[in-house]
């Protein structure tokens, strides 16, 4: 039993006795039952777990666009000292600069310092990746400073970056055939195995993981240089060998993949930039090098040497085309139209020309482009027939089941920046 006092207005008040039945009832947490507590306690945590598991890239991305615009409205009053961050950034400037220099050394000689090993480390992968490391750490502390130095700006100076920077993306965007090509190029040459600090191949490999793993890291070439046999080039001779063949046939010709299909462009590159083949084809590219001095005379030895390989007649009649890597071909010495078009294609690579393949999807056929002054199909490249004889832009009028690719559409597909065939 509990009482309430009642205002009936002026000063009159009295005093009622509430029954335990119209007692009021707690709001308090601690006052409910042990059930409801439970209930209370499993909603805030289901609660606390759906916002964990909320997209925290559209948070991440909206807190840069927030500190963008703190950055473009806000200003330090305190000025930047040039004089004072002169010592600091010139230090970090100049280890910036020293380990970019060690980083290209090192990759440059990384062979030949790979040779030298210590247990199952390789020394050139070990001095890549402290380098890179430097690299990337002075590579930061600049990019910090820059904007260190930006907050201390004129608000209509960081604007008039921020237009300038929009401007070069955009000019990058129009001209990107001329800017990102030979930028991706470049990232596709570049040998990332050489990076691995290890080598498990001097570990007891018997079976199991170890030895999927010893086979993962262990890129050494030379142990592919078995069985060797002679061809005749026209030009010159050149050892091949069965082991790098046999190597080669044993991969897999697919791509895998999650999201995105692979593109004719990936699987070409995959053929053309394997390390292994490379490593074995280079020989045949500097067997060109030494018969003249002459690059436009380098080109028409060898587009005549490919197209001097007899066509693989019977892949095409029995349907039974894998798609073979440019050493096979060389080393069978036969081919089909995209087997032959990849090999020459490496080969004028490797000799410094601008190449692209015209891809045919439509006619089945791929034939090879160089850098020319007056190029096919539009283009700043001239044709090339892999699989016979034809003259530099010749477009053949047939092929095989009546194709006629003269009026075609092709798929130009960028290989390399590089030097003007004339």
């Amino acid at each position: 039993m509990s009482r309430e006092i009642i205002n009936t207005g002026g000063n009159k008040r009295f005093v009622r006795d509430i029954p335990k039945t119209e007692e009021k009832k707690s709001n308090s947490y601690e006052d409910l039952p042990e059930e409801e507590q439970n209930k209370i306690l499993n909603k805030i945590s289901e609660e606390h777990e759906r916002k964990q598991k909320s997209p925290k890239i559209k948070y991440y991305f909206l807190s840069i666009v927030d500190n963008l615009c703190d950055w473009l409205k806000t200003r330090e009053h305190n000025p930047y000292s040039y004089k004072r961050r002169a010592g600091y950034v010139f230090t970090t400037l100049f280890l910036f600069a020293v380990s970019l220099v060690a980083l290209i050394l090192f990759y440059t000689n990384a062979d030949k310092l790979n040779s030298i090993k210590i247990w199952i480390f390789k020394l050139a992968g070990v001095l890549l990746l402290f380098s890179a490391f430097f690299v990337i750490k002075y590579g930061w502390r600049l990019l910090e400073e820059i904007v260190n130095w930006g907050k201390r700006q004129r608000n209509w100076l960081k604007y008039l970056i921020i237009i300038v920077l929009i401007f070069l993306l955009w000019q990058v965007y129009v001209q990107r055939s001329t800017i990102l090509n030979p930028v991706f190029d470049n990232y596709n040459k570049i040998r990332f195995s050489l990076f691995v600090p290890v080598d498990l191949s001097n570990l007891n490999s018997g079976s199991g993981i170890i030895k999927s793993i010893t086979n993962i890291f262990n890129t050494d070439p030379e142990q592919y240089r078995t069985n060797p046999k002679t061809i005749n080039l026209g030009k010159f001779n050149f050892v091949v060998y069965g082991g790098v063949n046999d190597y080669l046939a044993g991969l897999d010709r697919s791509i895998s993949y999650s999201y995105v299909p692979p593109s004719n462009k990936d699987f070409i590159m995959r053929d053309l930039d394997n390390e292994i083949q490379r490593y074995y084809l280079i020989p045949f590219v500097q067997k060109i090098q030494e018969q003249t001095t002459s690059k436009k005379t380098q080109a028409d030895m060898a587009i005549s040497i490919v197209q001097g390989i007899p066509y693989d007649w019977e892949a095409f009649r029995t349907d039974s085309v894998t798609g073979r890597y440019p050493y096979e071909v060389l080393y069978d010495l036969k081919g089909v139209c995209m087997e032959k078009s990849d090999l020459l294609a490496f080969t004028l690579r490797e000799l410094g020309f601008g190449v692209v393949i015209f891809e045919f999807q439509k006619e089945s056929h791929r034939a090879v482009g160089i850098k020319c002054k007056k190029g096919n199909y539009n283009t700043d490249y001239c044709f090339i027939e892999a699989t016979d004889y034809y003259p530099i832009g010749q477009i053949p009028a047939n092929y095989v089941g009546g194709a006629d690719i003269r009026n075609a559409i092709p798929e130009v597909i960028f290989i390399s920046e590089g030097d003007s065939y004339n």
